[in-house]
């Protein structure tokens, strides 16, 4: 064909060569996948776990589940059985409470044998204490008939009386304590808002060259595991103590001579037991305040200075 027609020019063509067409293959009819059968089984576990987690637990709240379900399994469970279990579930808990009411009943007694024992020795220490004090009277009564020419009779006030029964009542508490065995110290309370009383007690001991009895009977106070009336049981400031003993301290009187002492006039003395003023009466060398009322009375033992 000529170009200058105006038609277009022949496309030249190469070699002709086939191509093969893909054919792909049919998709598969639909089904269940991986992830389908993978829930379906968690299901089925979790299913299996709540059976299992309910079974034990009428294991261990039903009596005698365990005994029916093993020998009633694919057959109806007769009513005599489920009773006789009934019965000995009963039987268990009826058991079980007559223990624990048995054992209560041993402590009951122990408690009133325990009380019986601390009254009958109280009542023992009340006798004895009361024959020292009336002999005490005694020996005032003939002190005072002594120093007077007619006789006078030591007459107590009611202030003086109730003085005397508190001391009375922890002489014969601290004698029932030690008779006993009972010991109602405190270590680890605190003394003073400084220390605890084990540390006070040890200071003590090293200061004084007392023994440990008696380093407990001057930190009773605040280092006593117990309370009466509804307060603590004063003992006076350890702190006032000291101060009364560094007084004596500088006193020239032998050790063995002077005596330490507390009233319920907030005062601690000192007293020099072998001299005596014109009554006959020990004398008085030294007398410290103190803020609380002191309920010792205490006999200290010769101190060798540093």
């Amino acid at each position: 064909m000529d170009p200058s027609d105006g038609s277009c020019p022949p496309t030249p063509r190469g070699p002709r060569t086939r191509t093969r067409k893909q054919i792909t293959p049919n998709p598969s009819p639909p089904g269940r996948s991986i992830l389908d059968y993978s829930i379906v089984g968690c299901f089925v576990l979790i299913f299996l776990l709540v059976f299992l987690l309910l079974d034990a637990y009428e294991y261990v709240t039903v009596p005698g589940a365990s005994s029916l379900r093993a020998g009633g399994r694919g057959r109806t469970i007769d009513s005599n059985v489920v009773e006789s279990a009934r019965e000995r579930g009963a039987i268990m808990e009826a058991m079980t409470a007559s223990a624990s009411k048995e054992d209560l009943e041993d402590a009951e007694r122990d408690i009133d044998a325990a009380k019986a024992i601390l009254a009958k020795t109280r009542a023992e220490v009340e006798i004895v204490v009361d024959k020292i004090d009336d002999n005490l009277k005694e020996v005032k009564t003939a002190e005072a008939a002594k120093s007077d020419e007619k006789p006078v009779m030591v007459v107590e006030s009611p202030k003086e009386a109730m003085q005397a029964e508190v001391k009375k009542e922890e002489l014969v508490e601290a004698m029932v304590e030690k008779e006993l065995g009972i010991d109602k110290w405190c270590g680890t309370c605190i003394w003073n808002n400084f220390t605890n009383c084990d540390r006070r007690k040890d200071w003590l001991m090293v200061k004084y060259k007392i023994t440990e009895d008696v380093a407990k009977e001057i930190a009773r106070g605040p280092c006593r595991g117990r309370r009466k009336g509804g307060g603590r049981t004063a003992r006076g400031d350890i702190d006032d103590v000291d101060d009364a003993l560094g007084n004596v301290l500088s006193d020239s009187r032998p050790w063995c001579q002077l005596v330490i002492s507390g009233s319920y006039d907030h005062t601690i003395r000192a007293w020099d037991v072998e001299s005596s003023n014109k009554k006959g009466r020990d004398r008085c060398v030294s007398v410290m305040d103190h803020g609380d009322p002191v309920q010792a009375f205490l006999v200290l033992p010769p101190v060798d200075d540093p």
